[in-house]
């Protein structure tokens, strides 16, 4: 995780996940700060992703993992998502998304319709092909990445990946541009072409970066290889930690059975 946090000045982790914040906190210390609606969670302040209660431009790292689909109007909370954003800064996001569909919602639906047609009681949407416009349309630079893209079927299987699993990583930019240039994510199948495409998202680079069309250090091929396998290793770490409450609730079970008598 070293690669990915440390270079970080500040990171938001929006309903923070116990296993995730814990790497986290070991790594950034006191520049983490884990925000959630409810107080029920380990975490650093008690916020709304739709008013969050920061400055523009404070944090260099936002991770949003499964928070949209439950929010009614994604569309404020993806602007503080931009808002919150330092420049040359990226969020982390994550979404259910479904393709060959426009995004489906309905925040007032009764929770057994919301079963029925969003596969959650808690969620109201589900996302479509249009999920990087709406990003975009908030200044939202969406870049698509998926295991299958980074490791061969051996790793996959090893870290229990699947294939489709989507990782948005979101950089700040112009929301009018962005809106009229974004379309349906495109999935590679070579390492190489997500590193290129990666590192050159932002080509158009200032002259204080270098000579035009040079990005910066920091986004250099082999430094956002290291932040793809960060966020390799968070969702490793997380699975690795699901496997194991699982298998102390079967031991548990095994030494102290119940008894209906």
């Amino acid at each position: 995780m070293s690669p990915l946090v440390r270079t970080s000045r500040a990171v938001l982790d929006i309903a923070p996940q116990a296993q995730i914040r814990q790497l986290l906190v070991e790594q950034v210390g006191p520049r983490y700060i884990g925000l959630d609606l409810h107080p029920r969670r380990q975490i650093t302040l008690q916020g709304d992703l739709c008013r969050l209660p920061f400055t523009d431009g404070s944090f260099d790292m936002v991770i949003c993992y499964h928070v949209l689909e439950h929010i009614a109007d994604d569309h404020a909370a993806m602007g503080e998502l931009r808002r919150v954003l330092r420049p040359g800064g990226f969020a982390l996001v994550q979404v259910p998304r479904w393709t060959g569909v426009a995004t489906d919602e309905d925040p007032s639906a009764p929770p057994e319709v919301r079963i029925k047609r969003f596969g959650q009681k808690d969620h109201v949407r589900r996302y479509g092909d249009d999920f990087e416009r709406r990003l975009a349309g908030h200044g939202l630079h969406a870049q698509v990445i998926q295991p299958v893209m980074l490791l061969d079927s051996r790793e996959r299987k090893r870290m229990g990946m699947r294939d489709e699993e989507t990782v948005w990583v979101c950089r700040p930019g112009d929301p009018h541009t962005q809106a009229v240039a974004a379309g349906p994510a495109t999935t590679a199948g070579w390492k190489d072409d997500v590193v290129v495409r990666l590192a050159g998202w932002d080509a158009a680079a200032s002259p204080a970066d270098g000579l035009p069309g040079t990005p910066p250090a920091k986004h250099t091929p082999r430094f956002m290889v290291q932040r793809i396998q960060s966020l390799l290793a968070i969702r490793l770490a997380r699975r690795w930690y699901r496997l194991g409450r699982r298998r102390v609730r079967r031991l548990t079970r095994h030494l102290y059975p119940t008894s209906n008598q």
